[in-house]
Parts: C-alpha cells; sequence; structure tokens
C-alpha cells in the first residue's frame, strides 16, 4: 500500500515538473493541465489540507490570474514543490 502511494506521489511530481516545463516555454494551458493533474493526485493521496496540495493549488490559481501578475515561474511567493 505504502508503495502505490509513493508511486502515485512521485507521478504527481513529475507532472508539477511538467507543468513548470510548460511555464518556462509560454504553453500556459498545457502547464495548468499538467498541475491539475498533479493536484488531483496530491488531494486523493495527501488530502486537501497538505502544504504540497496547497502550494499546487496556489500554482492553478496564480496561471488562472490576470495578466499583470507574473508567471508561475517568476514568482517568489510560490514555492516550487
Amino acid at each position: 500500500m505504502a508503495e502505490r502511494y509513493g508511486e502515485q506521489i512521485s507521478l504527481a511530481i513529475s507532472y508539477q515538473q511538467l507543468g513548470r516545463l510548460h511555464v518556462d516555454s509560454g504553453a500556459y494551458a498545457l502547464a495548468a493541465a499538467s498541475f491539475e493533474r498533479a493536484l488531483a493526485i496530491r488531494e486523493g493521496v495527501l488530502g486537501p489540507d497538505h502544504p504540497d496540495t496547497i502550494a499546487t493549488r496556489r500554482v492553478l490559481e496564480e496561471l488562472g490570474a490576470e495578466d499583470d501578475v507574473p508567471p508561475y515561474s517568476a514568482s517568489p511567493n510560490v514555492p516550487r514543490v
């Protein structure tokens, strides 16, 4: 059972990293999709109140923010998980 959760967390981390790559290349829609997948996994495995889940949710909120907000990769307030 613990091994399965470890695999799911590794997958969430991979989606998070892929999302960062998409942000860095300017592909924000693809980035959002990757972060949404990471968030779904983290919510299921870690729960909605876990710091990693909250950090991923913040990234998605920032990606959906207005144009005057700096992108995720440039924001000092959003931790890289």
